[in-house]
């Protein structure tokens, strides 16, 4: 009991890791509460003991704490850099700590060389005088990333825990390595009577638990809490309910995370993935590719296809609204809405031609014209390391979900949610139901109330919210700068990936300066029934036009309106002109951050 309730409000408080300042080599972040009044600082660089008591207390100068560490795995040994390695066991740490004052929030850093941590496994432990209690961090940030000749990663991570309102002051944090071949090599600790969120930048977190995480179904009765959540499909038109029924909504709370309100195109995204925990196992196949939405159709269907694959796959997709409700308004326990095709009040959502979020409920299963079907892409398609394909997925797999970032118009709909602090998905799937008595055969999902499964939802975002500071002046943000290249020694006009794009301008497009297959360039034109198209890589946040000329004398932009390929990075644009007999084009970026 306690523990269930403990973390729903675990779960609440959930958002934030304010960066300040680095120290020393190791891409430790300086608190701005360090040094203040009620607030406690501790700094290790050269451990003493590998095993046991009496511990290490911490030996660089300034110390404010009196905190010891102690490992307890039996292998362990000390290097002679004074790191804490292990080659045959699993390293095990134990932090304690007493402050004179209630705490707000503790802040941990640790660097290890070689086998990584076990990054879910740190935990704040404290008593509440009838018994232990644990809290989860609030999620965890990479500081620091790179290779020691000889050693392997080399590898800094926060984790910042929001303690207000527990009336904490003697406490222990524990956490493990992932594996034997860990090298302890240095930590910080940081802890305070207040709470400041920290938001290193770039960002690249981890570990999060949802804010938000329901099973999407109007006959789910219990919204608020459920333990699961399954995706299924059901098909004809006098089922009366949309194909995609039953759908899984997680979401996160990002704001304390991530900046907000710099603007949507400010968000600079390298990768985004969601991972949830299969609950019931072996009642569906593993399938990691996406089907054509022709494979779903009846088989008497003319355009029919065969599926090619065993199993359908677990799809993820945006979220829209209706009926009055928004991303805020829609909660935990939010009205579902009617049992109707396309009445739900939050539903799954994809991208259509025209740049449009759609509804995509019912793409593949009604057969009138009030539901034409059409083909969407997925914003993820669901994959584990758990089975092959084709197999059957036991319970406890962790089913991964990388967002494909390569399309802008999932770069955008992240960029929004992480501008507005709030991010919010939807699992769907079309398997089937095998009808009310026959066994299931669709993945049912674990939730964060479900206290039979560790950690069975997360989320894992690196990107970088971008400031107007250019403290070098090259007209290149430094957010930016440090995001691609993790210094400010590029040049607006120099070209590091080769491709003809200077570095200002390749900011400007929001295109990737250190890949040469990222840049704004017309392709080819494509000619015939005196129409010509034109096809080019767009970005997110980023709006484009395509001009004429016919004499060089002046530009024009061409007017019909543009239409996207779903799932790539292309946009094309058609000039109908006929009678023209000559013409030249160039396509042209504006950024948010230009005048």
């Amino acid at each position: 009991m306690r523990k269930s309730l403990f973390s729903k409000l675990a779960a609440l408080a959930l958002g934030a890791c304010a960066l300040t300042a680095q120290a020393g080599t190791n891409g430790f972040i300086v608190p701005a509460f360090r040094g203040t009044a009620s607030a406690q600082a501790g700094y290790w660089e050269i451990f003493t003991v590998a095993v046991g008591a009496p511990g290490n207390l911490p030996d660089k100068p300034g110390a404010t704490t009196g905190a010891v560490l102690t490992q307890t795995d039996a292998n362990a040994f000390l290097t002679g850099s004074g790191n804490i390695y292990n080659l045959d066991g699993t390293s095990r740490f134990t932090l304690t700590n007493a402050t004179p004052f209630t705490l707000g929030t503790v802040v941990l850093q640790t660097r290890t060389l070689g086998t990584e941590l076990d990054y879910l496994s740190p935990m704040l432990n404290y008593s509440d005088g009838f018994g232990p209690l644990s809290v989860r961090p609030l999620c965890r940030f990479e500081v620091n990333r790179g290779n020691q000749p000889g050693l392997g990663a080399t590898v800094s991570s926060l984790w910042q825990w929001d303690l207000r309102g527990l009336g904490i002051s003697n406490y222990t944090v524990t956490f493990r390595a992932a594996a034997p071949s860990t090298s302890f090599d240095s930590m910080t600790l940081d802890a305070a009577e207040q709470f400041t969120p920290l938001q290193p930048q770039p960002f690249a977190i981890s570990g999060p638990d949802p804010s938000i995480e329901r099973w999407n179904y109007a006959n789910n009765a219990a919204p608020c809490d459920r333990p699961a959540g399954a995706s299924f499909g059901t098909f004809g038109d006098e089922a009366g309910v949309d194909t995609r029924h039953a759908q899984h909504l997680v979401g996160w709370d990002t704001a304390l995370l991530i900046p907000t309100n710099r603007g949507p195109a400010n968000y600079f995204i390298r990768r985004c993935r969601v991972t949830l925990t299969i609950n019931r196992g072996n009642l569906f196949a593993f399938d990691p590719t996406q089907d054509d939405f022709r494979t779903f159709f009846e088989t008497n269907h003319p355009a029919w296809l065969p599926d090619a694959d065993t199993g359908r796959p677990m799809e993820l997709f945006g979220v829209g609204y209706r009926n009055g409700f928004d991303v805020v308004t829609f909660d935990q326990c939010a009205l579902f809405g009617s049992n109707a095709p396309g009445q739900r009040n939050a539903y799954a959502a994809g991208w259509s031609t025209n740049g449009a979020l759609v509804d995509v409920g019912n793409n593949v299963g009604k057969t009138n014209a009030a539901w034409p079907r059409f083909e969407v892409a997925p914003f993820a398609i669901g994959q584990t390391t758990n089975v092959a394909p084709g197999q059957l997925v036991p319970a406890g797999a962790k089913i991964t979900f990388d967002l494909n970032v390569a399309d802008p118009l999932v770069v955008a709909y992240l960029q929004a949610a992480l501008d507005a602090g709030r991010l919010r998905l939807l699992l769907s799937s079309l398997h089937g139901t095998s009808g009310q008595f026959g066994s299931p055969q669709y993945p049912d999902f674990a939730t964060r109330f479900n206290d039979a499964v560790v950690y069975p939802t997360g989320l894992e975002i690196n990107g970088v919210a971008v400031r107007p500071l250019d403290s070098d002046g090259d007209g290149l943000p430094d957010d930016w700068e440090n995001f691609y290249f993790g210094n400010l020694a590029s040049t607006a006009v120099g070209d590091p990936d080769g491709d003809g794009a200077k570095t200002l301008d390749e900011f400007r497009a929001a295109t990737d300066p250190t890949r040469a297959d990222s840049v704004l360039r017309l392709l080819a034109p494509v000619r015939g029934a005196g129409l010509t198209t034109l096809r080019f890589p767009h970005a997110a946040g980023r709006s484009h036009a395509v001009l004429f000329t016919e004499d060089f004398g002046s530009w024009l932009p061409l007017t019909n309106a543009p239409l996207f390929q779903i799932g790539t990075p292309l946009m094309e644009v058609t000039d109908d002109a006929a009678g023209a007999a000559k013409r030249f084009y160039r396509v042209r970026a504006q950024s948010e951050l230009e005048p």
